[in-house]
């Protein structure tokens, strides 16, 4: 299955509880997101599959040099963000949302965007459902902003706000 889709119904049923599954393999598997990241050359960050089978290690299944199919990296992260939000644990945010968050804003930096010849900033991402919106795709679009805007909130939250400015641009 998808990651991304299959916990959606704990927050639209209210049930954040039926995360916690989700969010324990999640946690489990950060290596292997992070060192799928680094496959791909970008250290410091995470990068999730859009299918995956840790038993097979680090592979980087889902994006190679030349290729920007970005998995369900930024997909997945809008379930993190939401069981924040309905919980409000702090502990949460401090110890695994905002460094999570952090290395998918390294992410999103070295993979998803890029500048064209004018300087005018893009996003770059394919998936077999973005075919012929693949450039500026409006979900990926808001899926970056919603990350931007959460980590200045969350840095704001745990006194880090000097943080910020990398969000902000």
């Amino acid at each position: 299955s998808q990651i991304e889709m299959d916990f959606w119904l704990a927050f639209s049923s209210g049930h954040s509880e039926l995360f916690h599954p989700c969010l324990r393999t999640f946690a489990d598997l950060m290596p292997y997101f992070m060192a799928n990241a680094a496959l791909g050359g970008v250290d410091g960050a995470v990068e999730v599959p859009h299918f995956f089978l840790p038993e097979h290690g680090t592979i980087n299944a889902t994006r190679t040099p030349g290729r920007t199919f970005s998995g369900s990296t930024l997909w997945v992260f809008q379930n993190f963000i939401w069981y924040y939000e309905h919980t409000g644990n702090e502990r949460y945010l401090r110890d695994f949302l905002y460094p999570t968050l952090r290395a998918l804003g390294i992410w999103i930096e070295k993979v998803m965007l890029y500048r064209d010849e004018t300087g005018r900033l893009h996003t770059a991402g394919m998936s077999p459902e973005q075919i012929g919106c693949e450039t500026d795709n409006p979900f990926n679009l808001s899926l970056i902003q919603l990350v931007c805007e959460k980590l200045i909130a969350y840095s704001e939250t745990l006194g880090v706000a000097a943080e910020t400015s990398r969000y902000r641009r």
